[in-house]
């Protein structure tokens, strides 16, 4: 899911209500991926194990790591993906939204002077 949203943005695909014609603009240099097999195993090493927490850092070394559930027992693969997708999405907007507003705290105020 979140390689379609990744293709989508640098096409020029997903929507941006402030964007040109309601979309955001093409990936100008946009980073390509590659798999790693490595990772996938140790991935689905811990994921087999059931247990809901990170991995041990040694594990994934320089990686970060999502954790998501659900307690909809008939939710598909692709809409859990999916919802994932936006909750990771809403976590990172609002910590940027934070850091601005942070960043704006106890400027001095322009004021003008005769």
């Amino acid at each position: 899911m979140q390689n379609f949203s990744r293709s989508g943005l640098a096409k020029g695909e997903q929507e941006d209500p402030l964007g040109v014609n309601g979309f955001a603009p093409k990936a100008a240099r946009m980073r390509k991926m590659v798999w790693d097999c490595e990772i996938e195993y140790n991935s689905q090493k811990h994921a087999s194990s059931c247990q809901y927490d990170h991995s041990p850092p040694s594990e994934r070394p320089t990686l970060g790591q999502n954790l998501y559930f659900t307690e909809q027992l008939t939710l598909g693969v692709a809409l859990a993906a999916s919802q994932d997708l936006h909750a990771i999405t809403d976590y990172v907007w609002r910590a940027e939204q934070v850091a601005w507003l942070v960043s704006l705290y106890g400027r001095p105020k322009k004021q003008h002077l005769e």
